[in-house]
């Protein structure tokens, strides 16, 4: 029965994640659950945004210049 358990386990951390197997048969953590595209998604906005700013910091400097 001991290796029944580990092995239930083992599938369900490759099944959710590393701590996310035990965590969803027991109790609900805010922020335990990811799901990959909202991931993706939100890494693509930051890197927009910090696009956003270096090329506006840019101009502003390239445009101070020809004054």
């Amino acid at each position: 029965m001991h290796t029944l358990y580990k092995f239930q386990a083992k599938e369900r951390r490759n099944e959710y994640g590393f701590f996310n197997g035990a965590i969803m048969q027991e109790s609900y953590v805010i922020g335990a659950n990811r799901n990959y595209c909202l991931s993706v998604i939100s890494l693509a906005l930051f890197v927009l945004a910090l696009g956003g700013i270096f090329v506006h910091a840019l101009l502003r400097i390239i445009l101070k210049k020809k004054k």
